[in-house]
């Protein structure tokens, strides 16, 4: 288990973080000490990012916060973005998870009332804002997601599987087209727009952040309302 101790003490379950190819790390930590050097590794260049942002960060600089060579570095991750793809992995799994457990499956189709479905955007955003809000370094991975092909394409798998789960749970609600795809589209755009507008909201002052977040609520919740049947 991972514990991070900046900015505020959270645990991350290495079991729970997978990571496809190319970029995987060159050994599974099968024993005990292994799986504890890398949730060090992974601890380690948390913290640098959060110091430093991402492109500041190498792997001789994280070797040397070790205290390791960096040749036993690279016997765990053949690259910075190797960490990077699975920090981003494991983050993204961990924010999907919650997505259900925030907004449960609704009544009947077509049931929602427009304060109801406020009250779930509402609760969206909350859970969206409060996984940036302590999680800073998802901003700084997220940059470096954009400027490397295979990062990119990660981040786009993961965004995509978040409008999967977004469209499962206000599908019922949504006066689908023939095509079917209304939903997903709806879901994929409040994933892009959230996204970017709560990784702008970290760099303002308190009562910025809380103007933005509303606007982001009343955005939602007219995109939405707008393709509610009836």
């Amino acid at each position: 288990m991972i514990t991070f101790g900046h900015p505020q003490n959270r645990h991350i379950h290495h079991r729970s973080i997978t990571m496809p190819q190319p970029l995987n790390p060159r050994r599974r930590p099968a024993q005990h000490r292994s799986r504890e050097r890398v949730e060090r590794i992974l601890a380690t260049a948390v913290h640098l990012t959060v110091e430093k942002g991402y492109a500041q960060v190498s792997m001789r600089e994280i070797a040397r916060r070790l205290g390791i060579p960096v040749s036993s570095l690279y016997q765990y991750f053949p690259s910075k973005d190797a960490i990077a793809a699975t920090l981003a992995d494991h983050y993204m799994n961990e924010l999907n998870a919650l997505l259900p457990q925030a907004l449960s499956r609704p009544a009947p189709s077509g049931s929602l009332t427009p304060e109801a479905l406020r009250e779930r955007v509402t609760r969206l955003v909350d859970l969206y804002w409060e996984y940036y809000r302590t999680h800073p370094e998802l901003s700084a991975l997220w940059s470096a997601c954009q400027a490397d092909p295979a990062l990119q394409a990660r981040e786009r798998a993961s965004c995509e599987a978040q409008a999967t789960l977004l469209a499962g749970l206000f599908g019922p609600w949504i006066q689908e087209d023939e095509s079917g795809r209304k939903a997903r589209a709806l879901a994929r755009w409040c994933v892009d727009t959230l996204g970017a507008s709560l990784r702008h909201a970290l760099h303002l002052a308190d009562t910025e952040q809380a103007a933005l977040l509303e606007q982001c609520i009343d955005g939602l919740t007219r995109a939405l309302s707008s393709h509610l049947p009836g």
